[in-house]
């Protein structure tokens, strides 16, 4: 049962309006939209559901941009985007869960050097200014 609900769920989105085409990149404007198909990627090969976990995967080596005009909470990037890309990794060993967690994580340093060590609440992608 679980199989099938993660299934019909996934395809719901990966079907959904923000990412059909090409011309529709998936970015982090929509960070909720982009969070739900990270946090499934796990689950997606644990349940053994590997043709829709090679779906998302083509959808992030083509379409992920973490370079977006978009500001992000840091704590929700760290648990979502991520975790998920690095949990996807390490089950499956493909590379672009790495890469693009890289990427990610980069945009993302400047929020933990701050003057009083706390780290920012946000982070804009673009410029890596951030605020708390």
């Amino acid at each position: 049962m679980p199989r099938i609900i993660i299934g019909h769920i996934v395809g719901g989105i990966m079907n959904s309006d923000l990412l059909k085409g090409k011309d529709v990149p998936l970015t982090f404007e929509n960070s909720q939209m982009g969070a739900t198909v990270v946090d499934a990627l796990d689950t997606l090969y644990i349940l053994g559901l590997h043709a829709e976990f090679l779906d998302v995967q083509r959808l992030f080596k083509d379409n992920l941009e973490v370079s977006v005009n978009s500001e992000m909470f840091v704590f929700d990037v760290n648990i979502q985007f991520i975790e998920g890309l690095l949990a996807a990794y390490h089950l499956s060993g493909k590379e672009i869960f790495k890469i693009k967690a890289v990427q990610l994580a980069k945009k993302f340093l400047p929020a933990f050097h701050t003057c009083t060590g706390i780290p920012w609440t946000m982070v804009h992608l673009q410029s890596g200014v951030g605020c708390s």
